[in-house]
């Protein structure tokens, strides 16, 4: 008879569930993050530069209004001479975050075996798994973005991690 059989009931797995949306939670142990997400296919007009009104790209003349004043005889610095700016939108998830490898979640998975240096790990619900994927780099806002670097790339595909579950998702993240 295996004196481990039965062992792990419903009680304590829902305690663990427990502890890991407290963990998760806003007033818990997240930091607020910035997801970005590219959106190739939205373009509009630098809002930096003169537009060429027949070749609809830039006249790489500086605008007057636009947010970086260039000089002449140089590219524009926003659109870099195409006179079009990708549009890009962000929100805000609060995750938590790992920033020493010692304590990663550790998966057979290769990307999991080198750690790359300056890399994070962030945990969050499993219903976040689609914006993770969806977003083209992180960055970590409030005091935590003034002690690290500033955008992250995903190094891995989210991974679901649980106690006979899977209710969280754990990623890597590598400096840009």
């Amino acid at each position: 008879m295996n004196p481990f059989n039965n062992i792990i009931s419903s009680e304590i797995k829902q305690l663990y569930n427990y502890a890991i949306e407290e963990i998760l939670s806003d007033t818990g142990l997240t930091i607020p993050c910035i997801l970005y997400y590219d959106k190739p296919s939205v373009h509009s007009f630098c809002n930096n530069c003169v537009i060429d009104p027949i070749s609809q790209v830039s006249s790489n003349l500086y605008n007057s209004t636009g947010p970086s004043p260039f000089p002449e005889n140089t590219i524009c610095p926003v659109c870099g001479g195409s006179g079009l700016i990708s549009g890009e939108s962000s929100e805000t998830l609060n995750l938590a975050v790992l920033f020493d490898h010692k304590y990663f979640i550790k998966f057979v998975d290769a990307t999991y075996l080198n750690y790359p240096n300056n890399s994070i790990q962030t945990i969050c619900s499993s219903s976040l798994v689609k914006k993770i994927r969806a977003c083209s780099k992180l960055s970590l806002s409030g005091t935590a973005g003034q002690f690290s670097y500033t955008e992250y790339r995903r190094e891995s595909d989210p991974q679901p991690i649980g106690f006979g579950d899977s209710n969280y998702i754990v990623t890597l993240w590598r400096i840009s």
